[in-house]
């Protein structure tokens, strides 16, 4: 393969991830986001899976297996959003989270996500990956599917009434693009939807725990 024809299709796989970023972006603004995102989005994956005889391992031991694999890098992930968190209360004066702001939400909509961003993009990059590249790229897909799952965040810094919102949202939007990597290489490695599911959990549980701690402390 030339160095011209490489390069257009590395444009082309660029364009591909845009669109796709761009789509999720105005489904995460749209005013028919709850319908979307809980309904149509979970029946179009199902339907990709099944058309695809993409394999997904649903398998409790597998996620136990990971979980004890990768417990440290959850406890670094925790510590560096203990940081976040301390940063944000001394230097932006967050008052942390009040527990009548703990929200619950993220239990039903962290296996959609991860459904849908891990389960279904990362082996339908993989298979624009074989169609452009002639080669399964996983490391690429898990990289645009990061960055799908970054911009899916975006709605915080679209709607930032300040500075210092502004930046907390760039900050979001990069630890997740940072979690979204983590996930994506569990993922592609057991194909386990139970593990990135749990961690996802874990993820939102222990950021709401840490901010309602900041907000004992601070009142």
């Amino acid at each position: 393969m030339s160095r011209l024809h490489r390069a257009m299709r590395e444009v082309l796989f660029a364009l591909v991830v845009a669109a796709v970023t761009a789509t999720l972006t105005l489904i995460v603004i749209s005013s028919a986001a709850a319908l979307l995102f809980y309904v149509i989005i979970p029946i179009i994956c199902i339907l990709f899976l099944t058309a695809t005889r993409t394999r997904v391992n649903v398998d409790p031991v597998t996620a136990v297996t990971d979980l004890k694999r990768y417990w440290k890098v959850m406890a670094a992930f925790t510590l560096y959003n203990v940081v976040l968190v301390t940063a944000g209360v001394l230097i932006a004066g967050n008052p942390g989270r009040e527990w009548s702001r703990i929200s619950t939400g993220f239990i039903i909509s962290n296996p959609i996500e991860e459904l849908l961003y891990r389960a279904t993009l990362i082996p339908l990059f993989e298979m624009i990956g074989q169609r452009l590249f002639d080669m399964t790229s996983t490391g690429r897909a898990i990289v645009s599917t990061s960055i799908a799952f970054s911009l899916g965040h975006v709605r915080n810094l679209l709607f930032a009434g300040s500075v210092l919102a502004r930046g907390a949202a760039i900050v979001n939007m990069f630890s997740a693009f940072i979690i979204g990597l983590f996930l994506g290489i569990v993922y592609s490695r057991s194909r386990n939807l139970v593990s990135v599911t749990i961690f996802h959990w874990w993820f939102n549980l222990q950021n709401q725990i840490i901010e309602y701690l900041a907000f004992l402390v601070i009142s």
